[in-house]
């Protein structure tokens, strides 16, 4: 529960955090899939099939239909990859993904879509 202050937030930094706000509502504005997708904030890993590469990622989004991930590197479009997400009670959950579309989200970030293809068991 949030505690009032009693105290009104600066009107320069309510500015600067609503235009932030704004620019993160950007990348939900064209919606693409059928599923609804939820705000999943979670540590991932990608294992890149052909290479076996491994890229440590957080989680954006996630759908029942695939997850949003934010990387420190470029991933092809329709690169493969087992995805491992971190469990915060049972065990880690494994799928095979496609990357279906990757963008720079930010210095040295890149945004990619994943569309989940099957469990990895």
């Amino acid at each position: 529960m949030m505690r009032a202050t009693g105290r009104a937030a600066n009107p320069e930094i309510e500015r600067t955090v609503n235009r932030l706000i704004a620019e993160d509502t950007q990348y939900d504005r064209i919606e693409n899939r059928s599923s609804l997708r939820h705000k999943f904030i979670r540590a991932v890993d990608l294992q890149l099939r052909d290479s076996g590469r491994e890229i440590p990622a957080f989680s954006r989004n996630l759908s029942a239909d695939g997850i949003g991930v934010i990387t420190n590197e470029m991933v092809a479009e329709g690169e493969m990859a087992v995805i491992s997400i971190a469990p915060l009670g049972q065990g880690e959950v494994l799928l095979l993904g496609k990357c279906r579309w990757c963008k720079s989200y930010g210095e040295n970030w890149f945004l990619s879509g994943w569309q989940f293809i099957n469990l990895k068991r």
